[in-house]
């Protein structure tokens, strides 16, 4: 079973690549579409849980949530929004990354041991890379999440495969991602209000989520410029 479990993961990566590329489920996750087919119902209470749940279950295929997460701060607004959208996120988070830690890890684990390690060459480099990562866990995952610019579904996975602690992993992500999803539900709730009439204060929303986006994807040359 042991070999088997990263044929599972592969499977499982390829399948959601071909889903979203391949099927029309790439048009159904686009933000427009998301929230034409929601809007209808936004009254109802499971409406976010279903949101929620398609978000979290997508992060085990390694679907992009983005489309959801802009789609959620359109529908809610900034607080509710933001309210969901970190479930959500988290949820995707946690996901992504037990499915890699279950079905990845042990291979990974086997491979960087194997030949001794350090004296294996680029082997051993991955070996004391995977060291460091799990020594500084929380600060290496949280520096990633502060920034959007860093693909989601990448750290979720490479995370799990990796030797990061599960909790160092769950806080760094619960407290790294507030910026940005406050930021990109910002930015869509000033688009559907900007859509929707109040156009002016709408623009100064827009523009003000632009300038903080652009903000924070400055924070690795802040931090570089600062941990010299």
């Amino acid at each position: 079973m042991k070999n088997l479990k990263p044929l599972i993961l592969l499977l499982l990566l390829v399948g959601g690549f071909a889903a979203y590329f391949f099927t029309p489920l790439r048009q159904l996750l686009t933000p427009s579409h998301l929230i034409t087919l929601t809007q209808s119902a936004q009254g109802t209470w499971w409406i976010p849980l279903i949101l929620i749940l398609v978000y979290g279950i997508g992060g085990m295929f390694g679907l992009p949530g983005s489309a959801l997460t802009l789609a959620i701060g359109a529908l809610y607004g900034v607080i509710p929004g933001l309210f969901y959208n970190m479930i959500a996120s988290n949820l995707a988070a946690m996901t992504g990354f037990l499915t890699a830690r279950h079905l990845g890890r042990d291979f990974v684990a086997r491979f960087l041991s194997a030949r001794g390690g350090s004296a294996s060459g680029g082997k051993g480099k991955w070996k004391e890379f995977d060291e460091k990562t799990a020594s500084h866990g929380f600060r290496f995952i949280f520096y990633l999440r502060l920034v959007p610019l860093f693909p989601f579904n990448g750290i979720n996975f490479g995370a799990g495969l990796s030797k990061i602690r599960f909790t160092d992993y769950a806080v760094a992500s619960l407290l790294g991602m507030i910026p940005g999803t406050f930021v990109y539900t910002y930015f869509a709730a000033s688009l559907l209000s900007g859509a929707t009439g109040a156009k002016e204060k709408a623009t100064f929303h827009l523009i003000l989520s632009t300038v903080l986006f652009v903000l924070l994807s400055l924070v690795p040359v802040v931090c570089k410029r600062f941990g010299k």
